[in-house]
């Protein structure tokens, strides 16, 4: 099998193939049939295509009568025209709809997680106003009133770490996606896990 560590923290598009237990599928990316276990991939039908953002675990065992294969976090059931992204090359982001600015503050990684499933993310930012929001780590939530661009350039995690950002309002969606493209870096939207479940 090839050198696995070069697609650490790439996002690929993903071909899904087989249910292997409640919430894991095996896919094959498109580039390359390199086969991976997809977390949550339980919520997209063999056959189809989704995107995939790969979370190598390189110290694992293999599992029995199977190799040790990389695993990956479902970002989407609509890659559109991506078939790869490398993680110096995107920034991922999602809408948290019908949170108040008081549930926002209590925001933890883990309740992130229950919508979103970037990967290890050290930490999330959560935008409130096109000049303010907050960092979300896995103990704290703080707000911060730096920019989005100061965001982008300064605050979020260097890659391979999954670099997140999170809106409350399609507004919000629309000034995320223009300040990343004004870094030419490529928008990568996740969906939500949790009306990705309702709909299965």
């Amino acid at each position: 099998m090839e050198d696995l560590k070069q697609f650490y923290g790439c996002v690929e598009r993903v071909v899904m193939t087989k249910r292997m237990h409640k919430k894991a599928t095996m896919g094959l990316l498109v580039n390359g049939d390199l086969p991976v276990f997809v977390t949550n991939g339980h919520l997209i039908r063999p056959g189809n295509s989704c995107l995939v953002k790969l979370d190598y675990d390189f110290d694992s065992q293999p599992t029995r009568n199977l190799p040790t294969l990389p695993t990956g976090n479902l970002i989407s059931s609509n890659p559109g025209k991506i078939i790869e992204a490398h993680p110096d090359e995107y920034i991922l982001y999602g809408l948290l709809e019908m949170y108040s600015d008081e549930q926002i503050k209590n925001l933890t990684l883990s309740k992130i997680n229950k919508h979103f499933d970037p990967g290890k993310a050290g930490w999330v930012y959560v935008l409130r106003t096109p000049s303010d929001g907050y960092i979300i780590t896995s103990k704290v939530s703080h707000r911060t009133g730096r920019s989005l661009d100061s965001i982008i350039i300064y605050n979020l995690p260097d890659p391979p770490r999954p670099r997140v950002m999170l809106a409350t309002s399609e507004d919000g969606s629309k000034e995320i996606i223009e300040a990343i493209e004004r870094k030419r870096l490529v928008p990568i939207g996740m969906e939500d896990l949790e009306i990705l479940r309702r709909k299965k």
